[in-house]
């Protein structure tokens, strides 16, 4: 008798199993296992919806926004009224560019649900897409749905002007009877608002009262981590870029691209106003704060400063000066460019505003050396003030001290020194008050550094259609105006530890 063949089993996979189990690689951190995860399931199932999105965000965090565009409109593809779908797409939409198509979805993710959280999420599009009104008219939705939505009052104090007798900032006020009993994160949002409210309305003391509780609480978050560690890191930069380094490695690359324009500076300097002024040319393009320059270095540990960077972070080491050669400074240069290409047009030059570049000027100027740098400066009080009522999203430790700050400003400017005793008329000064004072000349001055024509549409660059990512997104949307020169004596009183620290260096 005929052995009848084998039949063989296909086991049908288990998907919400294999979902867990990327899920779960998503949240450890362990990001390229996740990304392979969520693939393998997609493979299964293309149009899972939660893989689709977690792998989205994830390429949007890593900066892959074609990627992650491709994710969310293949979301939209089966559930068109999906509002995580819209409300990512928009914001990886304007990373891309297109800021119309992110405005759009927006308003129809706002017009769909009167969700808070919806809300909240079309406002911030909406600023940086630049339009500020629709942006306020959002945030002040979630405040009326939910009077006690925190992070809607102050997404509403850096976009308007409180007034006292506004049942927002009536609601708003009120919320300081249960501040004591809410999470870390809300208390500081809560402080940050109440501050901006109280100085709209006048009461100033108070307003101090409210940034110093919110500074002191955000600086708790980071309290394991000391500035010392950024003026030591300086240190080691201005010791091994001397200038027989620089002799001996000028002219060792082969790059000589004249694509890149790095602006570096200080939070809250003016650099927002100088790339919006230089993206407003038409042979110009905003690639914003992007951390590309840094991730093109090769790594080698530094063990100097190891609070300062993570395990795997790529810094200024001895042993990157000692291997240095022109093989290493073309490949950082190619890396570059191959991270830049997707922002580039035919012709134009590219702005780079990771003012952080500050500390790789050095590297840019070797790698790189036919590449723009606009230093942005301004009046450290003016500065610090700024700083001091700003909740930042990014771990600047120390923005949340006044004496840490004054620190690390001083450290900030004696590096900046160094390079431009190296590098000698190779680094513009873009100076806040002297743009505010002398638009046009300032401007002609900056467009002839950066190799660019006169374009009228620089001076009204509050006009430009772009989306705007940092804390000026809406200052930016104004023209130049006079009221934050030399605003910090009008509270000298509250900044007399920044005061005191910037001194000691002087």
């Amino acid at each position: 008798m005929a052995k009848k063949p084998k039949t063989t089993k296909t086991t049908t996979p288990d998907i919400q199993a294999m979902l867990k189990a990327a899920d779960g690689l998503r949240i450890a951190r362990q990001i390229p296992e996740a990304m392979r995860a969520y693939q393998v399931l997609l493979g299964y199932t293309p149009d899972l919806l939660p893989a689709l999105y977690n792998l989205g965000q994830i390429h949007r965090q890593l900066e892959q926004y074609a990627d992650a565009e491709y994710c969310f409109r293949r979301m939209l593809h089966t559930a068109p009224d999906d509002l995580e779908a819209i409300t990512a797409l928009a914001a990886v939409c304007l990373e891309l560019g297109s800021t119309a198509e992110a405005r759009e979805l927006a308003a129809r993710a706002a017009a769909m649900s009167h969700a808070p959280f919806i809300q909240l999420r079309t406002s911030i599009i909406m600023r940086r897409a630049g339009d500020i009104p629709a942006a306020t008219k959002m945030a002040e939705r979630a405040v009326a749905e939910d009077p006690a939505c925190i992070d809607g009052y102050y997404t509403l104090s850096t976009m308007k002007k409180f007034r006292q007798e506004d049942a927002i900032f009536k609601n708003l006020t009120a919320l300081t009877a249960r501040a004591g009993s809410l999470p870390d994160a809300q208390r500081i949002r809560l402080e940050f608002a109440l501050g901006n409210a109280m100085l709209d309305t006048g009461s100033v003391e108070e307003a101090f009262g409210h940034y110093a509780t919110g500074n002191r609480l955000q600086r708790l978050v980071h309290k394991h981590i000391s500035v010392e560690l950024v003026e030591k890191y300086t240190e080691t930069i201005i010791g091994l870029f001397t200038p027989e380094l620089v002799q001996k490695f000028s002219g060792a690359g082969a790059v000589s691209t004249e694509r890149p324009v790095f602006i570096v500076g200080m939070p809250r300097s003016g650099s927002t106003l100088t790339e919006q002024i230089l993206s407003s040319h038409p042979q110009m393009a905003a690639m914003g704060e992007v951390n590309f320059l840094q991730t093109c270095l090769p790594f080698y540990p530094n063990a100097e400063v190891p609070q300062l960077f993570p395990a795997t972070a790529t810094t200024i080491t001895k042993q990157l000066v000692d291997n240095m050669s022109g093989a290493m400074l073309d490949g950082i240069a190619q890396k570059y460019l191959q991270l830049t290409d997707r922002y580039a047009r035919e012709g134009a030059k590219l702005s780079d505003k990771l003012l952080f570049n500050f500390f790789l000027v050095g590297i840019i100027r070797l790698a790189l050396p036919n590449a723009k740098i606009i230093h942005c400066t301004r009046d450290p009080m003016d500065i610090g003030l700024s700083i001091w009522q700003r909740m930042f999203h990014a771990d600047l430790f120390w923005a949340y001290d006044q004496r840490d700050l004054g620190r690390y400003f001083r450290a900030y400017s004696k590096l900046m020194a160094h390079w431009n005793r190296l590098f000698p008329g190779q680094i513009f000064e873009a100076n806040y008050e002297t743009m505010v004072a002398n638009q046009e000349a300032e401007t002609r001055r900056l467009l002839e550094f950066c190799g660019l024509p006169w374009d009228e549409r620089c001076l009204k660059f509050h006009e430009t259609d772009r989306p705007v990512i940092t804390a000026s997104s809406a200052q930016v949307r104004q023209g130049l105006y006079t009221g934050s020169v030399a605003r910090w004596k009008k509270y000298e009183a509250y900044l007399q530890p920044l005061m005191q620290s910037l001194k000691e260096g002087a």
